[in-house]
């Protein structure tokens, strides 16, 4: 029984200038475009990657790797780039994925008080017991101290300033 198999390359890229997006309009490609940032429901700050993937079909039995499915190339669409959901879960990053993160997970909290959504019916009998835990650390971030004192970057943050929440050393957050 053939199964799907996908390879894919994507490489993040900055946004491209004003000027660009005057020329994809005069180039008649803007609808496509429109087309591709209504894909993004509404994100403010979409993630641009250009690479390929290639879609193949593989036997089961053997391993061996049979024609191609389906090709998708970057440089292929309107925008030149694939263009995702940054998935930011800080509403002054992203507000509309930061609702969609909230709205899932109030559906997984209630799923799991009262059942539904592929969770049975008889969870809503079970003893409920609210624990948060705390995931380790990936590295320092800049933040807003609550002290007066200034971040670790030696700068007292803004509260809305884009930098907090950001590694303070990106090539080491992990």
């Amino acid at each position: 029984m053939p199964v799907r198999r996908r390879t894919a390359i994507f490489t993040s890229v900055t946004p491209p200038p004003l000027p660009e997006l005057s020329n994809l309009a005069a180039g008649g490609t803007l609808p496509g475009i429109l087309r591709q940032l209504s894909s993004l429901g509404g994100c403010t700050h979409p993630i641009r990657l250009d690479g390929h993937r290639t879609e193949y079909d593989v036997d089961t039995a053997t391993g061996e790797i049979g024609r191609v499915l389906h090709q998708l190339n970057s440089g292929d669409l309107p925008a030149g780039q694939l263009l995702v959901r940054c998935n930011n879960r800080r509403t002054t990053r992203c507000p509309a994925c930061s609702e969609v993160y909230r709205r899932d997970t109030f559906q997984l909290i209630t799923a799991g008080l009262r059942g539904g959504k592929g969770t049975p019916e008889h969870v809503a009998t079970h003893p409920r017991v609210f624990a948060t835990f705390t995931a380790p650390g990936f590295g320092p971030v800049h933040n807003r101290r609550t002290d007066g004192r200034p971040c670790r970057c030696g700068i007292r943050h803004d509260q809305d300033d884009e930098a907090l929440g950001t590694p303070l050393d990106p090539d080491t957050y992990d």
